[in-house]
């Protein structure tokens, strides 16, 4: 690690080329981020800089295929897993101990209209949202719907590939495969939208 005269941080994390990074905080620790890289070879690595500018490397896995997208999943009940997604199509989810599950997402498919055309099963983009229920009724009077918040929340990972498809996960299974008109790069949920 070394320190240039503008005060930028150069880290060294002994990997290959980084094909995906993600920073995020550690819970307990304002101060601290964790920086997770992975690699053109399937690396994966969680590392914690600390506010001292250490790095204490606490975590690394070899994935099947080059990582091509990384998301930090945490669910309602605050526990963080680690999600990468590679060029072969399938998200691994890791939390610090080992992996919580592996799921198939991507595959190469002929596009809807049955032409030549292939899709990349590569992982394009992934997002981790939590969704309130929400429960819409009729007031019965004056024609006018009402929404009511409903108790429950879930945890969701949206995700991506080379195909027209947007797919929703849940504990390591596909609930929702919505069918789109083309194929996604980027994901994006305005949080307000979510509040």
């Amino acid at each position: 690690m070394k320190r240039s005269k503008v005060n930028d941080l150069y880290l060294d994390l002994k990997c290959n080329a980084i094909s995906a990074l993600a920073v995020h905080p550690v819970n307990n620790d304002v101060a601290a981020k964790q920086i997770i890289t992975g690699d053109v070879s399937g690396n994966l690595t969680i590392s914690i800089l600390r506010p001292n500018q250490q790095i204490q490397t606490v975590l690394r896995r070899s994935l099947e295929s080059k990582i091509t997208c990384l998301e930090v999943f945490v669910n309602i009940a605050g526990s963080t897993e680690f999600i990468a997604g590679d060029s072969m199509g399938s998200i691994s989810a890791f939390n610090l101990f080992s992996r919580s599950w592996r799921l198939q997402v991507g595959q190469l498919v002929n596009s809807p209209d049955h032409n030549e055309t292939r899709y990349d099963p590569a992982i394009r983009c992934m997002l981790s949202v939590i969704l309130r229920d929400i429960h819409v009724e009729n007031d019965g009077n004056t024609g006018k719907y009402l929404v009511r918040d409903a108790p429950s929340e879930q945890s969701f990972l949206l995700v991506c590939s080379g195909s027209p498809a947007l797919i929703l996960v849940q504990m390591g299974r596909i609930v929702r495969n919505l069918q789109l008109p083309c194929p996604m790069t980027y994901v994006y949920v305005q949080r307000k939208f979510l509040e």
